[in-house]
């Protein structure tokens, strides 16, 4: 798998962030379980399964990141590509089969997103994803995908 840096092409990080979209189709391809998680309100189980495949993917290419279901993970520093997401974004409207659900991906250069990991407060995915695509910076990639499921 591809390692990512702030080095990496926007090729590479496209490739990354569709290898996730393509893992959180698949839980959700196989899904058959859409009670809620008991973690917190409106958490599917299917959020935490879809989570967790995204992460595998997002730490296994060397990203950080700060997920709606699961928090900060990973290393975060300068020279890391970190990834905001929420694996799926429109959960309820998928429990119904309502087609309007998405994977949310957001990647940023490390050194733009440190003031979220040093700031010790809690963010949330809704600010993280407005900070990351409010900067304009040459250095920062910014791409945000999302990919409906219909």
């Amino acid at each position: 798998m591809t390692r990512l840096s702030v080095a990496s092409s926007n090729d590479d990080i496209l490739h990354v962030l569709h290898d996730v979209a393509d893992a959180t189709y698949a839980v959700l391809a196989g899904n058959s379980d859409w009670g809620l998680s008991g973690k917190r309100p409106t958490q599917y189980s299917v959020d935490l399964r879809a989570d967790a495949a995204a992460l595998e993917v997002l730490h296994g290419a060397g990203c950080a990141v700060l997920s709606e279901e699961s928090g900060r993970t990973g290393e975060w520093n300068d020279d890391s590509i970190i990834v905001v997401m929420d694996p799926l974004d429109g959960s309820t409207n998928a429990s119904r089969r309502v087609p309007w659900y998405a994977t949310a991906l957001a990647a940023a250069a490390g050194a733009f997103m440190t003031s979220a990991k040093d700031a010790r407060l809690p963010m949330s995915i809704h600010s993280a994803m407005a900070a990351s695509t409010s900067m304009i910076m040459s250095w920062v990639f910014i791409y945000c995908l999302q990919t409906l499921f219909f």
